[in-house]
């Protein structure tokens, strides 16, 4: 899933950066993670309403997008 979400094809570093932000949970063993149900703060809600456009593009586009800054 997490690979389908982001662009710089590191799913381990985003496991290990949302772990440490207090974003997720996981076993000791590493063999499951959970989401951490908390209200996301201002600046959060900012930024998933300025990417939520994106996110529904095709991935492609996103891509063309990038290339076109």
């Amino acid at each position: 899933m997490l690979c389908a979400e982001h662009l710089f094809e590191d799913p381990a570093t985003l496991r290990r950066t949302m772990i440490s932000c207090g974003l997720l949970t996981r076993r000791p063993d590493g063999s499951d993670y959970r989401r951490r149900e908390q209200k996301p703060p201002a600046e959060a809600k900012a930024l998933i309403r300025a990417l939520g456009p994106r996110r529904r593009m095709r991935p492609e586009a996103v891509a063309l997008e990038r290339t076109d800054a």
